[in-house]
């Protein structure tokens, strides 16, 4: 093994002594700098960004709130985006909640960068920052109103309080705050939750006693949190909990036809549909699983399953992105949203730009994976298990390229380890590792291809397709 990341809060802290010297971060710095002003001024400028999807929904209720009016719930989404929407643009309009959300953004990358020297090793964290801080999908988010940067701010807090604070009381709970801010911003991490909580569990230096108090710390405080909401739910619904859109984004999943998330994309006509299927949640949720037991029941749960795999990795791996759905030739333009006016030169740029960062990530994250292997850490496996649960979860429910980005962070902090074990072992130590390991790179190399064709591969799948002719019944 060329040399795997470390596991030991503080182990990899010390000084940097013997640390290969790293020209390519003052490149990084000024790419990342230069996107980050570009993506903000095309904001604005030649003309404004017209708000693309779910922003109409999030900026109206937003400005409703600012005014103090109320706004009716709706159990598909949790209620906290457009409340953190409405308190920004109190302050100062759309603006305040772009400038928000980009020192939100800034709060990741350091949180990153000091999970990667604590976890990894001095320097691969603040590599896997800048190179999410030059990747052109994950910055654009800063500008867009939707939850992705301030829910990926709560719960990278949460992950460094919990490996790093685990010994306080106090900290803990403020864990559990950011936790459950996290869950009515998004739900979808939800489930996970158990798994998160599992390294404060498994502390063996510490007694049973004091881990057990301490996860009962985080768990309070997040059920404080999201108390009122579930109360609220439960008086107006009956259901007991944040949000539910799993059984709907289900029964999309199974509607998907395209392999690239920028394809045919039907959720908008199943949302009409499901929202027609009954007065109340509760009538809407039983319609929409007896859609899916019917779909089960016509063609089998093997059948199913099999159609899934063989399109919806396709559709997380897309090397699209929402940023380019919004850009000329993309989706979101085609459909009068996004960009326009745009200088001529800009959207192949940011294309070309995009994808580079992109296949970088998705090969950089398998090569760390490889070099770190077996993955003994605590937080290691914990890592692993939140790719495995998304790749899980994704299997089933409708997918589009916006849902990765919880999952960056771990590819860039992975892609950091491989390039940091590579400098260190110079070309007779990945000589020596190939010779030593020939299995673990030829693994690598095989999940390398995969990963890419299932990031580029899509669309022409869907036409050879599409140019089948028709079975013969």
């Amino acid at each position: 093994m060329i040399g795997p990341p470390v596991d030991d809060p503080g182990a990899a802290s010390g000084g940097d002594r013997g640390r290969p010297r790293r020209p390519g971060v003052g490149i990084l710095l000024g790419l990342a700098a230069v996107l980050h002003v570009g993506l903000f001024v095309l904001e604005a400028w030649p003309a404004p960004r017209r708000l693309a999807g779910d922003e109409l929904r999030y900026s109206a209720q937003a400005a409703r709130l600012a005014a103090g009016q109320p706004v009716a719930r709706d159990l598909l989404w949790p209620p906290g985006y457009p409340r953190f929407v409405a308190a920004a643009m109190t302050v100062g309009g759309e603006s305040a909640v772009r400038a928000l959300q980009w020192l939100l953004l800034l709060g990741c990358l350091v949180l990153v960068a000091d999970l990667g020297r604590r976890l990894c090793a001095p320097g691969v964290g603040v590599e896997a920052a800048l190179l999410l801080a030059c990747y052109p999908p994950f910055v654009a988010f800063a500008c867009y109103l939707w939850p992705e940067i301030p829910h990926l701010f709560l719960a990278l807090a949460a992950v460094w309080l919990l490996a790093f604070r685990s010994r306080s009381l106090f900290w803990l709970a403020t864990a559990g705050v950011a936790l459950g801010l996290a869950l009515l911003l998004k739900s979808l991490l939800t489930p996970f939750l158990p798994l998160l909580l599992a390294p404060l569990l498994g502390e063996r230096s510490r007694r049973l006693s004091h881990r057990l108090s301490g996860a009962l710390a985080v768990v309070a405080a997040l059920g404080f949190t999201v108390a009122p909401v579930v109360w609220g739910n439960a008086r107006s619904e009956g259901f007991f909990g944040i949000a539910d859109s799993s059984v709907f984004n289900l029964w999309v999943g199974l509607e998907d036809t395209s392999r690239t998330a920028a394809g045919e994309d039907v959720a908008l006509r199943e949302l009409l549909r499901y929202r027609a299927a009954g007065e109340t949640f509760a009538a809407r949720q039983a319609a929409a699983r007896g859609w899916i037991g019917e779909r089960l029941r016509q063609r089998g749960p093997g059948a199913v399953a099999v159609g899934q795999l063989a399109r919806q990795p396709f559709r997380l791996f897309d090397h699209g992105s929402f940023l380019g759905e919004q850009l000329p030739g993309g989706a979101f333009f085609a459909r009068g949203w996004g960009y326009r006016e745009i200088p001529q030169w800009a959207p192949p740029l940011l294309r070309a730009w995009s994808g580079a960062v992109y296949v970088a990530l998705l090969l950089g994250g398998v090569a760390g994976l490889a070099v770190a292997f077996p993955w003994r850490g605590r937080w290691q496996r914990v890592a692993l298990l939140f790719v495995a649960y998304h790749f899980l979860l994704f299997l089933a429910l409708h997918v589009k390229t916006r849902y990765r980005v919880p999952l960056l962070p771990v590819a860039a902090l992975y892609t950091a380890v491989a390039a940091e074990a590579i400098r260190r072992a110079g070309a007779g130590g990945i000589a020596a590792s190939l010779r030593e390991h020939p299995w673990r790179w030829a693994a690598g190399g095989v999940v390398a291809i995969l990963v890419l064709v299932l990031a580029f591969a899509g669309g022409a799948v869907d036409a050879a397709a599409a140019a089948e002719p028709p079975a013969v019944e």
